[in-house]
């Protein structure tokens, strides 16, 4: 839970206690602070970029933060996507088979009963990340490569 100090019209100060505590807020607010809460702002980490510096919202009995977001270069978010699609699709295949596990189906340890499906499942999987990577390299916007979503097959 956060106050913020009030001189002005501007928050002068930031104070962070943990846990609530009546009396403590009641001699913050005679000392100009107010309750203070966060803005719920949608953020994708992968495509969009958040300020540092926070604006504030001064209300009768609330301030408000907010942290302004705004979307990445088209460039730079493609290629944000794309690395994130890449990391996702290996981290689906080890997942599912450890290297340890394809490691011993590539030395025939595990015959086709078991390498088949898990060939086919990577597979799959890669097939996946594919559409994905020329969907978002054919994106024209950052709204369009943000919402490209994998759908990793579960065989």
């Amino acid at each position: 839970m956060w106050y913020g100090k009030v001189e002005n019209g501007e928050v002068v100060k930031i104070r962070t206690f943990y846990g609530s505590d009546a009396v403590l807020e009641t001699k913050l607010k005679a000392h100009g602070y107010l309750l203070g809460e966060n803005a719920e702002v949608p953020f994708d980490p992968i495509t969009q970029i958040k300020a540092t510096d926070p604006t504030y919202d001064i209300q009768a009995e609330k301030i408000v933060r907010t942290y302004a977001v705004t979307d990445k270069s088209l460039i730079l978010a493609k290629a944000s996507k794309l690395v994130w699609i890449r990391d996702q699709a290996q981290s689906t295949i080890l997942d599912n088979y450890p290297s340890w596990y394809q490691d011993n189906v590539a030395l025939g340890i595990y015959g086709a009963d078991v390498g088949d499906p898990m060939k086919t499942h990577i597979a799959n999987i890669i097939t996946e990340s594919n559409a994905c990577e020329d969907a978002v390299d054919a994106a024209s916007d950052v709204a369009t490569v943000r919402a490209v979503t994998p759908d990793w097959p579960t065989e």
